[in-house]
């Protein structure tokens, strides 16, 4: 059966950046009907505007919908999944170069996507299969963010070597652990 693949970039990006236009080829070629969004003012991303984005792209959200989310992506999808009706369930979220707690100095711009408490166990009903995918060398959200989401998903980390924050400015443009990651999901 066709799934319906959400792709959800990052701040700054864009759907066709790095690694996530490959990830749409692939997908697609799979048979699957692949959107990959492109999120208001990446520049200076606003968590309402990104979650009202996805949540009118996916319209009514079933067993079929698949979700793959980028650094903010991640945390977007997350708070996506927080605000659904108690009896809606997605098929799985796969989350790469994910986090939820403050980065540090230099991201106050993105505070408000992380402000608020994660709500895990609405997440985990709403979404009941998980995958996250980080690199053992990501110098923006080093790994142990990636392994705390991870348990808050009650699900392993899956560590890839040498792919930095994954950005198609550090050479990225394949990640063969992302697909395979989304497809043993579905």
């Amino acid at each position: 059966m066709t799934k319906r693949i959400f792709l959800i970039h990052g701040w700054g990006g864009g759907p066709n950046g790095g690694w996530q236009l490959w990830l749409a080829q692939q997908l697609r070629k799979e048979g699957h009907d692949v959107t990959a969004l492109a999120m208001p003012h990446t520049d200076h991303p606003k968590l309402d505007e990104w979650v009202e984005t996805l949540r009118d792209a996916v319209g009514t959200p079933d067993e079929q919908c698949f979700f793959c989310g980028y650094s903010l992506g991640c945390i977007t999808v997350l708070r996506y999944l927080e605000t659904l009706q108690d009896d809606a369930c997605v098929g799985g979220s796969t989350f790469v170069a994910g986090f939820y707690e403050h980065l540090g100095k230099g991201y106050e711009e993105i505070q408000p996507f992380i402000e608020k408490d994660m709500q895990w166990e609405s997440i985990r009903k709403h979404c009941k299969h998980f995958a996250v995918v980080h690199s053992d060398d990501d110098p923006i959200v080093p790994p142990p963010f990636g392994q705390r989401l991870a348990q808050n998903l009650h699900t392993p980390v899956q560590l890839t070597t040498g792919k930095k924050h994954f950005g198609g400015n550090s050479g990225v443009t394949e990640v063969p652990e992302i697909l395979s990651a989304i497809d043993e999901l579905m």
